[in-house]
């Protein structure tokens, strides 16, 4: 061959393996900057995968803490309700119990008077159905001068008051109820249910 063929040889073969060198080169090189960057990319997702939960787990610390608190309230709110519902209902109780006052008068002044207890309202002058007070229901006068006080809707339950008598006398009144625990906070008056 002549030199000039093989020179243009050497030279052609120095070009491919260049070439080919330089595409291995490459594509290794490509291959290496694509999974650098895949790498890049599974990291990037990650950590926002791992932000994600965070945020998740930070979001539901915060409804659950709203929840418990906003529980708190209710749990408190209800418990002021209550108590204002007892404080209301032992006024009441107290003046159910103080209105009583004008016909312990009257069944005195009635005994007084004709030596016998009186056994109803009619024979105090007052009118089947009448009370004392608003937040009385009814009230009864039964045998022996005895003060039945139903009180409704709230509290609902009764208080009797039983008159000490002697000869023509009253000398104190019993108060006793079997419907409000407590009635001895409120009068003087004596609880005689059970609280169970």
């Amino acid at each position: 061959m002549s030199p000039f063929k093989t020179l243009l040889l050497i030279i052609l073969g120095s070009l491919v393996s260049t070439g080919a060198a330089l595409a291995l080169y490459d594509f290794f090189l490509e291959r290496h900057e694509q999974e650098r960057l895949q790498e890049m990319i599974r990291e990037i997702n990650a950590g926002i995968e791992k932000k994600r939960q965070k945020a998740q787990e930070e979001a539901v610390d915060a409804v659950t803490e709203y929840a418990a608190r906003r529980a708190e309230e209710q749990e408190r709110r209800e418990e002021r309700l209550a108590a204002v519902a007892e404080a209301v209902d032992q006024e009441r109780l107290r003046q159910g119990i103080g209105s009583a006052a004008v016909l312990r008068a009257g069944i005195t002044e009635y005994f007084a008077a004709n030596g016998v207890m009186p056994t109803s309202l009619d024979a105090l002058g007052y009118d089947a159905g009448w009370t004392p007070s608003n937040v009385l229901e009814s009230v009864d006068i039964q045998a022996g001068g005895v003060i039945v006080l139903r009180f409704a809707p709230r509290p609902r339950g009764e208080v009797v008051l039983i008159p000490d008598s002697a000869a023509d006398l009253i000398r104190g009144w019993q108060c006793e109820s079997k419907d409000f625990p407590g009635i001895e906070q409120i009068a003087d008056c004596r609880f005689t249910g059970s609280i169970y």
